[in-house]
């Protein structure tokens, strides 16, 4: 690497926490849990191009290669110009991947049965359970919220991964990946927030440099889609910077494998809904983690994301216990004290699950922290608005909401 796009890399630079987790290697490397020798070089270099090509265009840098897939090659055009929609006229898009040949790589095979992404998230398990009907394969990185240093919480997760998989007789693989070690986060999220964004995990990476991993396993296995669950939806607000959107998640392609961005038109108490409803009916047994705060494998219960999610099950009249929540009597108080002291301050993404919770009775010596969730909503209607949280009197859904369409297919 030469010129000002060498600061993105870690190259003789001291590594960050992301660096240190995962064993001080500032390189890119991935290894599948599976033989991939049989892959061509040049799909085998797609995870690493992934990765590389948005830091190249915002740099204006040039890429040269031995050889690229010409699927892959074709598509970064359109993906280049969902981030240009997103960014514009922030920043210019310039760089370019020059390979020394283009070489065209039809799938050896055509299996039916999709691949997803697979992290135990509500996202994740969404498109897992809406897509169990044509037995996806599950694919989970190691690498990307769950790091090398953290040995026996990925063996945890795999474990549980692979019950899953094998309780549902679904077909499962791993990668383990420096992807988000590589990089210098400091000076690539400087450009993402001068942009208008949060970070360069959320407004330049997640998305591509996430989906580029699963091209070798889909060449081999014959996979003509990759399924990755939409982490925001139609009803985010249109200034949103995320690098995982139908704009540009949409337009990827490799050898003979098209990108799903699944499902955008779905909010997550939409998704909380269907996980609830469609396991129990297909008697699909499911265990969420939604927690990064936690040091092992499984829910903290306490945090912001875990009481937002173990609530949103609750709204659905199911029990979070039945959902990989080990919500004790001691865990319920904590999230009413919280809720009640403003440690944790519904935003308009609690919205559904207010609404949901306002229509059933409730138990406050049994159920202390929806009672304090909605006496804490009930105060908010009383006080000035302030930034992010619910507007007061805001709780109404529109006539079009995907919950009420949701629940009425149901």
């Amino acid at each position: 690497m030469t010129g000002p796009v060498r600061e993105a890399f870690h190259i003789d630079k001291n590594p960050t926490w992301f660096g240190d987790v995962n064993g001080h290697d500032p390189t890119f490397f991935v290894e599948y849990d599976e033989d991939v020798s049989a892959v061509p070089p040049s799909i085998a270099i797609i995870p690493a191009l992934a990765n590389i090509m948005p830091i190249a265009w915002v740099y204006g840098a040039r890429v040269t290669v031995p050889d690229v897939d010409a699927a892959f090659l074709q598509s970064l055009e359109g993906v280049r110009r969902g981030y240009t929609g997103m960014y514009h006229p922030d920043l210019k898009f310039d760089g370019e991947l020059v390979p020394g040949k283009v070489t065209t790589n039809p799938l050896p095979q055509r299996g039916g049965s999709p691949l997803v992404f697979y992290s135990g998230g509500v996202d994740a398990t969404f498109s897992v359970i809406s897509k169990i009907g044509k037995s996806p394969h599950l694919f989970t990185i190691w690498g990307s919220d769950v790091f090398f240093k953290q040995a026996e919480k990925w063996a945890a997760m795999d474990r549980s991964h692979r019950t899953f998989a094998d309780r549902n007789r679904l077909a499962y693989s791993t990668a383990k990946t420096t992807f988000r070690s590589f990089l210098d986060y400091r000076s690539l999220s400087a450009i993402a927030r001068d942009a208008g964004g949060t970070s360069w995990w959320h407004g330049f990476q997640h998305g591509i440099g996430l989906l580029g991993h699963a091209a070798p396993v889909a060449w081999l296995h014959g996979i003509q889609r990759v399924v990755i669950g939409s982490t925001h939806s139609v009803f985010s607000p249109p200034d949103t910077k995320c690098a995982s959107w139908p704009t540009i998640d949409g337009f990827l392609r490799y050898s003979g494998t098209v990108i799903e961005h699944h499902d955008f038109y779905a909010m997550r108490q939409d998704k909380v809904h269907a996980i609830c409803r469609r396991s129990k009916r297909r008697g699909i047994d499911v265990e969420l983690r939604v927690c990064w705060q936690s040091r092992d494998f499984g829910n903290c219960c306490t945090c912001e994301k875990c009481a937002r999610t173990l609530l949103a099950i609750e709204a659905e009249g199911f029990e979070p216990s039945e959902f990989g929540f080990n919500l004790t009597d001691e865990k319920a108080l904590v999230i009413a004290d919280k809720l009640r002291s403003g440690k944790i301050r519904p935003t308009i993404h609690w919205r559904p699950i207010i609404r949901l919770l306002e229509d059933r009775p409730v138990d406050a010596s049994a159920k202390p922290h929806v009672a304090a969730l909605l006496e804490s909503v009930r105060s908010l209607r009383t006080v000035p608005e302030a930034p992010g949280s619910l507007q007061p009197g805001g709780l109404s859904v529109r006539p079009t909401d995907p919950v009420e369409t949701l629940h009425a297919a149901e």
